[in-house]
């Protein structure tokens, strides 16, 4: 009877397992109607897929701090798919694929590339201003404990 219990007490939890996160939507780089788009739509899906990766990055960090309570509170409900960063690196490799036809096109890059890279540094930024304030507390807390 024992056992019985145990081995039911264990499917539930590898069913439950399962369910910790969600399956990412990955964008596919190479898609049919490549060959028809413009120079202009090119771009300005390049600078979505950019804004795109930049908000999924950011979920994903903020992750962390769910991830650590339910690792302390019931394990098997942690987000271990890792869907925000699998569908931030299908977006890089789109982008990738979109600069590679607007080469072949002839496409003037120049305009594009500086939007990029501006949205980029902007993550960079927010990235760093995150870090500058937690090294902050904890130099706060440090100096704080010696009183």
């Amino acid at each position: 009877m024992k056992r019985v219990i145990c081995t039911i007490c264990l499917m539930i939890v590898l069913s439950i397992i399962g369910c910790g996160g969600r399956r990412p939507q990955i964008v596919v780089a190479n898609q049919r109607n490549d060959r028809f788009l413009s120079c202009e739509a090119m771009a300005r899906e390049m600078v979505q897929n950019e804004v795109l990766i930049t908000e999924k990055l950011k979920r994903d960090r903020s992750k962390l701090l769910s991830n650590i309570f339910w690792l302390i509170w019931f394990p098997p409900l942690m987000d271990v798919k890792e869907a925000e960063k699998s569908e931030a690196e299908a977006l890089q490799r789109r982008n990738n694929r979109l600069e590679t036809l607007m080469l072949d096109k002839d496409c003037d890059l120049g305009n594009i590339k500086a939007e990029i890279l501006k949205i980029r540094l902007e993550r960079q930024v927010v990235t760093r201003s995150s870090e500058e304030k937690r090294k902050a507390r904890q130099r706060s807390r440090s100096h704080f404990r010696g009183w």
